[in-house]
């Protein structure tokens, strides 16, 4: 599992899934956003990286997971 590289300094390693979302999210309004659609891209633009590219990346920057999707459907989805 890929580590946050500055984790002598912080406990906490940011997603670019989560932030990405996020400034979605806030930019353009939960109204304005489709979070299955949002997901789908996410993941085709995320499997179009490189190898190495794919290196410099934490596991917290994949797409999420069947479970999550899951969980969505029976919990909702998230919000601010």
């Amino acid at each position: 599992s890929a580590k946050c590289p500055l984790y002598h300094l912080t406990s906490l390693c940011r997603s670019l899934y989560r932030d990405i979302l996020f400034l979605c999210l806030v930019a353009l309004g939960k109204d304005n956003i489709d979070i299955d659609a949002f997901d789908r891209e996410y993941k085709m633009a995320y499997d179009h990286l490189s190898p190495n590219l794919v290196k410099l990346t934490h596991n917290c920057d994949r797409p999420p997971s069947t479970g999550v999707m899951e969980c969505r459907k029976t919990f909702g989805e998230p919000y601010l």
